[in-house]
């Protein structure tokens, strides 16, 4: 199952948090580029899982913050991904399936084809947080005691 993983990245101050996103193999295939406060990763994570798998790939620099899409952008010869209802970071992509080439119509379609994959996994993923103990929900996950019933999830 694919993986929305929150994760501490630094052991100082509140931006130390990142989101990364696992395939159902535990290769990570994006990640965060900028660290973020607990909240934001929080909540970043979430707005992914639920609105980055309908949201179109765009090839047009202007986004819409109010609309989701993805689009890629060009920093320092490194090819990133936005999503326009996150304006907190972009995304590095992380174990595409082809080579980058230095024709940029040429990794376009790389990049969308990559993009769609992470779409597919998106609405899918967990959220896990590392360490578990700073999920805001952990004590009350860790403390209920309520017995299942039927099937799991039902």
């Amino acid at each position: 199952m694919p993986l929305l993983k929150i994760s501490k990245k630094q052991s100082a101050g509140e931006y130390c948090w990142s989101v990364n996103l696992i395939d159902d193999g535990g290769k990570d295939i994006l990640r965060s580029t900028e660290p973020m406060v607990k909240g934001i990763a929080l909540s970043t994570a979430k707005t992914m899982k639920y609105k980055g798998p309908d949201a179109p790939f765009i090839e047009v620099d202007a986004l819409d913050p109010s609309r989701p899409a993805w689009t890629a952008e060009k920093i320092d010869g490194r090819w990133l991904v936005r999503f326009s209802l996150i304006g907190e970071t972009k995304f590095d992509l992380l174990d595409l399936p082809y080579k980058l080439e230095d024709d940029d119509k040429q990794d376009i379609v790389i990049i969308k084809d990559a993009v769609g994959y992470i779409k597919s996994k998106l609405g899918k993923a967990d959220l896990l947080w590392q360490p578990p103990e700073a999920d805001p929900a952990y004590m009350e996950k860790e403390s209920d005691r309520t017995p299942i019933e039927g099937h799991p999830g039902s």
